[in-house]
């Protein structure tokens, strides 16, 4: 708000969920290829 001028919207829960997933298959996905492993995602 005080940077961009803009009014403070809560992104809520949810949206904060799925950046931390994001962030952690990418760390995942980073170790893997260091180990020349393969991660795959399994979604239900």
């Amino acid at each position: 708000m005080l940077t961009k001028g803009e009014e403070y919207t809560a992104q809520g829960q949810d949206y904060y969920e799925a950046r931390y997933r994001e962030r952690v298959l990418r760390q995942l996905s980073m170790r893997a290829e260091k180990t020349d492993m393969k991660l795959v995602v399994n979604e239900k």
